[in-house]
């Protein structure tokens, strides 16, 4: 794969663009992530195929911090390193089936809110059905935990109504986790 200079870029025959929004402690960052077309772009981090780097095509990058004006950046191509995302979604129309059966006998969806950074999610976290979510979290050894049904809001940057997605992967280190309902 090689990275053009003009704005026009064509994936490889092995390749596909899935819309994504990406969130970092001080970024919210939506593009095209490029990946090969076997690999299911909603839990990739959380397979053995994750990338060290996510490239995503026509990236938009919202940076914020304390005190300062929220910017917009527009970037043809950008890296991400994958240490850095705390949290990440498909956007539609994109869909990926989901990783699991829905009627699994013996799971439940549990309503939580996230918080991560200067986002919230509120979101449901699938479980076992005789768990709660101090033992999840206290037995969960994954990196990224998946959510399910959510909305996204940052209360630091009311312009930003609300996003909402079926499911995103949200890196456990970085969150904190209340219940929700």
């Amino acid at each position: 794969m090689t990275q053009p200079s003009n704005p026009t870029f064509e994936p490889d025959q092995d390749e596909k663009l899935t819309p994504v929004m990406i969130y970092t402690a001080h970024k919210l960052i939506w593009g095209k992530a490029l990946s090969k077309q076997l690999i299911h772009v909603s839990y990739w981090l959380m397979s053995d195929m994750a990338p060290n780097y996510i490239t995503l095509v026509d990236a938009q990058v919202l940076i914020f911090g304390a005190g300062q004006t929220t910017a917009t950046l527009k970037i043809p191509f950008l890296n991400i390193q994958t240490s850095q995302i705390n949290a990440y979604h498909i956007l539609p129309p994109a869909d990926e089936s989901p990783y699991f059966g829905a009627d699994e006998p013996n799971r439940k969806m549990e309503p939580v809110t996230v918080l991560s950074s200067i986002f919230r999610f509120d979101a449901s976290i699938r479980m076992a059905t005789q768990s709660n979510l101090y033992r999840f979290l206290n037995v969960t050894k994954e990196e990224f935990i998946p959510l399910f049904d959510l909305l996204m809001t940052s209360p630091v940057l009311p312009a930003i109504k609300g996003v909402k997605a079926p499911f995103a992967l949200i890196r456990q280190s970085t969150a904190t986790f209340s219940y929700n309902g």
